[in-house]
């Protein structure tokens, strides 16, 4: 079977979009969507309500294959076909750790036998934020409806 997904695939949010998908619940087709920050030790200060925290290095290292069957059964189970990866600043873990999702999901509907899955993941979206957390955390930080656990003072000379 051919490759469903490639790097043209992943297409960049910005923070209107996703502050908007956060406060009515979905994307603007309606769809459950999820959050992905894989900010390692810079994971301070705050994060994305409702945000699942998982690692970059977690997507790269023995343990990626668990790690993405894991993120991608989460995903399955709550019907949330679109993913939004962010890191700090959205240049380098963030998209990387989307292209390292959209190449699994391309292995598994080449091996999956399992029609309800491969409909799933032919539907998947892949979306990184535009400027990451950094910026995300300058325009919203201090609003508990968007941000979690915000400590301004750790803001407060930039990233």
């Amino acid at each position: 079977m051919p490759s469903v997904f490639s790097v043209a695939d992943i297409k960049y949010i910005l923070d209107p979009t996703l502050k908007s998908w956060i406060l009515q619940g979905h994307t603007n087709l309606g769809t459950p969507f999820q959050v992905i920050d894989v900010r390692d030790s810079d994971y301070v200060g705050g994060h994305i309500i409702n945000s699942l925290h998982i690692e970059s290095n977690k997507f790269k290292n023995e343990e990626s294959a668990e790690t993405l069957s894991n993120l991608l059964k989460k995903l399955r189970e709550n019907g949330q076909n679109t993913v939004v990866f962010h890191c700090m600043l959205s240049q380098q873990r963030g998209p990387s750790s989307a292209m390292r999702f959209l190449r699994y999901l391309n292995e598994r509907t080449s091996a999956s036998n399992d029609q309800d899955e491969i409909s799933f993941i032919e539907n998947m979206k892949v979306c990184v934020l535009r400027g990451g957390f950094g910026k995300w955390q300058q325009e919203y930080g201090e609003d508990p409806q968007l941000t979690e656990n915000y400590a301004k003072d750790v803001w407060k000379y930039g990233y």
